[in-house]
């Protein structure tokens, strides 16, 4: 059915929305780590996978900040790294 067709399209596209719907009260790397996470890997590759992911964005020096403390830019960031760790397999 199509929405079948379109739940398996959103699982292989990561993708990265105008707003970047961060969790505010989550550092930025429990963010990104939480897309890995909700798609079923351990929390330390979680982790890991978010770290790569944050360091390509050039947004690793921010990892342990909150995301509320992050300026719109470094949020658009934060959702692209998040996007790459929940994106295509």
């Amino acid at each position: 059915s199509g929405d079948d067709a379109t739940r398996a399209l959103v699982r292989e596209l990561g993708l990265v929305f105008d707003t970047p719907r961060l969790i505010e009260g989550l550092s930025v790397l429990d963010n990104v780590a939480l897309a890995a996470e909700v798609r079923g890997r351990p929390r330390a590759e979680a982790r890991r996978l978010a770290e790569e992911a944050l360091e390509k964005v050039d947004l690793d020096d921010a990892s342990g900040c909150f995301a509320r403390d992050l300026c719109a830019a470094e949020k658009q960031k934060a959702a692209r790294a998040r996007a790459l760790v929940s994106g295509p397999s």
